[in-house]
């Protein structure tokens, strides 16, 4: 006999998921969770339908029985094999395997180790393959118009052997199955027989659920009956239980409706005093803000006065701090530059003129008054800076004492007339440049004319 054979799954396998396939005709799924569960399970129908020769009895009983499973088994389990395959190697149409395997089965269908049909032939198998066999062949109900492979070659194969026992095929497959005709009719007799015990079972197992919910029926009726009683018996008890807790609950209710006017009366009282007394301190309030949003308008140009010097003085330091920075850079550069530019174009004229033997007058004397010059704008622009710095922050300051004043007013803070005094004196006291008298400075010209009539002496 042909067998199917079942590669072990590599180690590479991968194995994404678990798949369902149905193998019953009442739609009813097989889950297996690996591609080695469902090897085991083609490997178990090849032990289980596939008889060895030592089982067989005779020729014809091993023609036939290699017949039935090479054209019917074989092709069933060869396209178990190739979804097996495709699950193992992760390939994308092992769904469309699966779907197609499900639609070709059943329309041939043929009993496997997981239906109760194939449990019993493999039972049987153990008396007598060949009857077991042939009860495989005899439950086989195939499509009669398969249009693709394999059920369309299964058909044939079916057709051939069904119709040789009917028209005298001389094949030797057709001639072993006519052989057995005797065995292949008791097949049908048992496989009758199976199918109507299972019916019977269904039947019984139906009339025995019939009994029992007549049975879970009538206990529950007189289970009823004896609740109503009970029941009855309670709402007596409790209706007389409800009047005696209506007449203790109406009388506390009128007591502490009682109360409760009380109260209330009372509440409403302190209420109004609360409310006599939150209306006058609102009121109060109201007065003091009348008058703060009075100050406020009074002192808004003030606040506006001092932010424009703010702004104004702002401007002015970064011009001075610019001027600053060029005068600077002009000190450094320019009288070096003009005093070597001067020495350069005089050099003829002075050449017996030099002051110590090595420098031009003319150009020390250009030099000094350019570093002067100079060095008077540094100090000018210094002084400038100086005076708007301290004149912005003193602008800053007057508005912070502006806005704080009030505030503090707006918080009544400032209720007496002592405490307003004080911060009045404090917010308008005189304002100073910030400039600091400099009359002490020594000039770079002073020293030259210093150096000269010391060598003139």
């Amino acid at each position: 006999m042909n067998e199917v054979t079942i590669d072990e799954p590599s180690v590479d396998a991968r194995n994404s998921k678990s798949i369902q396939i149905r193998l019953s005709k009442s739609g009813r799924k097989k889950t297996f969770s690996s591609p080695e569960q469902l090897s085991a399970f083609i490997n178990e129908q090849r032990f289980s339908f596939n008889f060895t020769e030592e089982q067989w009895k005779s020729t014809h009983e091993s023609l036939v029985g290699d017949y039935i499973w090479n054209n019917f088994y074989t092709p069933v389990l060869e396209q178990m094999k190739s979804i097996k395959t495709a699950w193992e190697y992760n390939h994308d149409h092992l769904d469309s395997l699966i779907e197609s395997f499900e639609v070709n089965y059943f329309e041939f269908y043929i009993p496997l180790s997981n239906s109760a049909l194939g449990q019993f032939i493999i039972k049987h198998s153990k008396t007598s393959p060949i009857e077991a066999i042939l009860i495989s062949f005899a439950s086989i109900t195939p499509d009669l118009t398969p249009l693709k492979n394999p059920n369309k070659v299964m058909y044939t194969h079916y057709i051939n052997l069904i119709g040789a026992k009917r028209n005298g095929d001389n094949d030797s497959n057709c001639q072993s199955f006519k052989t057995l005709n005797g065995y292949y009719l008791k097949a049908q007799r048992l496989l009758t027989a199976f199918e109507l015990s299972a019916n019977k079972a269904a039947i019984q197992s139906h009339i025995d659920h019939l009994d029992s919910v007549v049975k879970d029926t009538t206990e529950l009726y007189d289970q009823s009956v004896k609740d109503k009683q009970n029941f009855d018996v309670w709402l007596k008890n409790e209706q007389a239980s409800l009047e005696t807790l209506k007449d203790e609950k109406t009388k506390k209710y009128q007591l502490d409706f009682s109360n409760s006017i009380k109260k209330i009366i009372k509440a409403k009282r302190a209420i109004t005093r609360r409310v006599d007394t939150d209306v006058q301190s609102s009121l109060d309030r109201l007065e003091q803000a009348e008058i703060t949003y009075k100050s406020k308008i009074e002192l808004s140009a003030s606040v506006a006065y001092w932010e424009t010097k703010k702004v104004t003085h702002k401007t002015e330091l970064k011009t001075w701090l610019i001027a600053l920075i060029l005068f600077s850079l002009s000190t450094v550069i320019f009288p070096p530059l003009l005093g070597y530019l001067v020495a350069g174009w005089t050099q003829e004229l002075f050449t017996d003129k030099l002051l110590f033997g090595a420098i031009n007058p003319l150009a020390l004397t250009t030099t000094v008054i350019l570093l002067s010059l100079c060095t008077y704008a540094i100090r000018f622009s210094s002084r400038q800076y100086s005076s708007a710095k301290h004149l912005m922050l003193e602008a800053v300051e007057r508005k912070t004492m502006i806005s704080t004043y009030l505030a503090l007013m707006n918080e009544d803070k400032l209720k007496e007339q002592e405490d307003r005094k004080i911060a009045l004196d404090t917010l308008f006291r005189p304002s100073s440049t910030g400039i600091v008298a400099d009359n002490a400075a020594i000039m770079p010209t002073d020293a030259v004319i210093k150096v000269l009539d010391k060598r003139a002496n």
